[in-house]
């Protein structure tokens, strides 16, 4: 069983891993409001805020390493996603006859007027 202190401790860590790994991406999209906005709104509230409300309430029967694995998870999972997609910024090359981003807008058209 994982103590009240330790658990608060795990969770703001993991939180402002979290909210880094936002503000990092709003910093390469010069914007705060980019993709991880919407994941964020949910995440906080539903992983963050009402299991802390939770734990000082009805405590917590999971043991250190669960609770730490879970929450690092959590974290690694933002930090994870803000790498990939900060990396993810090499242009297509639109040969023409091998797919690129340009050559999908016939195909679009094609599957739009098929399903009528």
């Amino acid at each position: 069983m994982i103590s009240q202190g330790l658990a608060d401790v795990v969770i703001a860590s993991a939180l402002v891993i979290t909210l880094l790994a936002y503000v990092k991406l709003s910093r390469i999209e010069g914007s705060y409001i980019n993709v991880l906005l919407p994941s964020l709104i949910t995440a906080i509230p539903a992983s963050y805020f009402f299991p802390w409300i939770y734990v000082h309430i009805f405590g917590t029967g999971a043991s250190q390493y669960s609770f730490l694995y879970v929450y690092a998870t959590l974290a690694v999972e933002n930090v994870a996603f803000v790498y990939a997609y900060s990396r993810a910024r090499a242009k297509v090359v639109g040969l023409p006859f091998r797919f690129s981003y340009r050559n999908f807008g016939l195909l679009a058209w094609i599957c739009l007027g098929s399903r009528f």
